[in-house]
């Protein structure tokens, strides 16, 4: 599923540049800390997806809500409106206005992608190399996966020089597929029941 290998740690950064610089855990503690320490919180985005061997690739746009570390969701606009939800070790795919969708069970050693912000960070240090970069006036945290047979190639977090705003995000499939997400504010994400899967016809896969 490829929504479901969208790269990821999404949200807000605490501190300043100048001290996320010094260590990306740090910095990733501290991102993780502030997703999971409030009320669930939305932001739209734009999901471009570069195939292998092309330059260029198709764009989507939609609206991200996360309700972090347990669920996360994506709903797509249109034409091609689409929906995706992920809590616990169980996601669900479906399209507004059918009748029935896809279950699927995930696998925690598997996760990736927005996925991974429901680990926790020592989960993650087993996982991946970070490393920590300032160029032209942004800050960029990288993770390279410690394990070359995974699913992940490599992930590039960009924020904003102040620290406090995600800019995109960069994801490199094992198979060469690139995924760029890009992010508007995040705010607090509406009253609703956002993370409640539409009583639909679940298909299992």
């Amino acid at each position: 599923m490829r929504a479901l290998r969208l790269i990821a740690l999404l949200g807000l950064l605490a501190g300043t540049a100048r001290a996320a610089s010094l260590d990306p855990w740090a910095s990733l503690t501290e991102l993780r800390d502030a997703l999971t320490s409030g009320a669930p919180v939305a932001a739209p985005f734009s999901q471009t997806y570069i195939p292998v061997g092309f330059s260029s690739g198709d764009t989507e746009h939609g609206v991200l809500v996360l309700g972090l570390p347990d669920c996360a969701r994506w709903d797509y606009d249109e034409p091609f409106s689409k929906s995706f939800l992920l809590c616990g070790d169980v996601a669900w795919v479906w399209n507004p206005g059918e009748t029935s969708g896809r279950r699927y069970q995930i696998n925690p050693d598997e996760e990736q992608g927005l996925e991974l912000l429901r680990l926790e960070l020592d989960d993650l240090r087993k996982r991946f190399e970070a490393t920590i970069s300032n160029p032209q006036g942004v800050l960029e945290i990288r993770l390279d996966p410690i394990d070359q047979t995974g699913l992940i190639g490599e992930a590039t977090l960009t924020v904003a020089a102040e620290g406090d705003r995600l800019e995109s995000v960069a994801y490199l499939d094992r198979e060469g597929n690139r995924t760029l997400f890009e992010l508007g504010p995040l705010e607090a994400a509406p009253a609703g029941e956002s993370f409640d899967p539409p009583p639909i016809q679940w298909l299992e896969n």
